[in-house]
């Protein structure tokens, strides 16, 4: 029996693969909403978290922190004062998201605290004080209980915006918009122009290319009694997205060298909107992005819910599990002309993934999941796969191509040019084709030999796709990426 016991001990057992890692043991609350919101602050050097909860989990302790935690890169531990809910009660309290604007700290969300320098209760919006670690009131109280709750967005331009359903606020008239320049709230003219309504909410307000763009759901302000969710002002009033029809709100937007627009959200070609959950636009022309992103178990349910740029790839997650027909569970990639699937396994309750972030170049998850491949890891994981990917779809416009080779070498020369080096000199000559993040052509050349230049003057920023070819069918491709 002992020898058998022995033999048994020495058979190896196969191990599983990490490409998730906890962050401690996570929250002990659990919920599409116990951490929310994810921030990399360059200031603090901690990834700030934002949500639900009230508790933190480190592995040997456990953190009282109600809404609001920081990471760094160890343990968790609270942020500056703890905040108070609506009523006082824990479980009400909620953060939505930080964000730096004109080098403070701002916090947005359904909590409050009472301000120690005017002795009154604010409301949904906070400044850090960093030498004293507390929250303060902005230049006035915001006393709306519901309604104005929403400061941001998240990655602000010149200006902030308090959005939300209309309120009151620095006692200016009942609005669903009010400006913030860092030091006054003040109205914002062109939300004027929307009919007036109760039920009118603006959530989201940004500029691209010369116009401002807003997302909600208000009565339509360019003709009509019909409600709409996405317009944008161009100097001149405000008028229709072309091709822009959405039936609900936006949930997210990411910006890409001011030459590309990449939108997130619950909208779907079926129901008229430009792009399934997640879609590109130039300011002129909408672009699908392969066949989009889909919740399987209830197309209707689905939607993004957060955008994000990393090492010249476009991330999505949220509330599906199909990216272009491959499994994709809640968050996929896009490299330009096709979407993968990260792998490894978070263990969903409800399939939701709310947000993403990169700090110390690293990517940070949060979503209503409890396990991230096999650790405990409550609403909260980090991933540490690298390049890995799952399945993948079909690059958009190659069909029956020859197997792609790798090895091809890229770098700039300092005057503006890539020099390209091929792994088989010769062989001659190579057609080289470059393809933006919509897989269009954006440049050709030809080299005789495997080796030259390929000029990436007025190029717009962001990733490409640089293929070459040869007579024989030989094919390499790599990604550069335009600084």
């Amino acid at each position: 029996m002992s020898k058998l016991w022995a033999i048994l001990f020495l058979v190896p057992i196969p191990a599983r693969a990490q490409y998730w890692e906890s962050l401690g043991r996570g929250s002990l609350a659990y919920g599409p909403a116990a951490i929310g919101a994810l921030y990399r602050d360059t200031v603090l050097d901690r990834l700030l978290i934002g949500g639900s909860f009230v508790y933190m989990e480190n592995t040997a302790d456990t953190v009282l922190c109600i809404g609001q935690a920081q990471w760094d890169g160890t343990r968790w531990d609270s942020l500056a004062h703890r905040n108070q809910s609506w009523n006082g009660e824990f479980g009400v309290n909620q953060t939505y998201w930080f964000m730096r604007f004109r080098g403070d700290l701002y916090a947005s969300g359904a909590f409050g605290f009472h301000d120690q320098g005017s002795g009154g209760f604010q409301r949904g919006f906070a400044r850090l004080v960093p030498d004293e670690q507390r929250w303060e009131a902005l230049e006035c109280l915001n006393p709306t209980v519901l309604g104005m709750e929403t400061l941001g967005w998240r990655d602000p331009q010149d200006t902030l915006y308090a959005t939300g359903h209309a309120g009151n606020l620095c006692g200016y008239p009942e609005s669903c918009v009010f400006a913030y320049d860092g030091q006054n709230f003040y109205p914002w003219p062109p939300v004027a122009e929307l009919p007036e309504h109760p039920n009118n909410y603006v959530g989201i307000i940004f500029k691209f290319r010369g116009c401002t763009y807003m997302s909600g759901t208000f009565l339509d302000p360019v003709g009509g009694t019909d409600w709409v969710s996405f317009i944008r002002y161009c100097g001149n009033g405000w008028e229709h997205v072309p091709g822009g029809e959405f039936v609900w709100g936006l949930k997210d937007y990411v910006i890409q060298g001011d030459t590309l627009l990449y939108l997130g959200g619950p909208f779907r070609t079926s129901s008229g909107g430009p792009g399934d959950l997640v879609v590109a636009y130039d300011g002129t022309t909408w672009y699908q992005l392969g066949n989009g992103l889909e919740y399987a178990p209830s197309p209707s349910l689905g939607q993004v819910w957060d955008l994000l740029l990393w090492h010249g790839d476009l991330y999505a997650c949220g509330s599906f599990t199909q990216a272009s027909g491959v499994p994709a569970i809640c968050i996929a990639k896009w490299n330009g002309q096709q979407w993968c699937g990260l792998p490894g396994e978070l263990s969903f309750g409800t399939h939701l993934m709310r947000q993403m972030a990169v700090w110390r170049d690293s990517l940070y998850v949060s979503g209503a999941f409890t396990m991230a491949d096999g650790q405990p890891a409550n609403n909260i994981a980090q991933w540490i796969g690298g390049d890995a990917v799952s399945a993948c779809s079909e690059p958009v416009g190659v069909r029956e191509e020859p197997v792609t080779e790798t090895g091809m070498q890229v770098w700039p020369d300092g005057a503006g040019n890539w020099n390209i080096e091929l792994p088989t000199t010769g062989a001659g000559p190579w057609q080289m084709t470059l393809t933006n993040a919509l897989g269009q052509v954006v440049r050709t050349a030809l080299l005789a030999n495997g080796r030259g230049q390929m000029s990436a003057v007025e190029l717009a920023t962001g990733p490409y796709v640089l293929t070459a070819v040869n007579g024989t069918g030989l094919r390499y491709a790599t990604k550069v990426v335009r600084p």
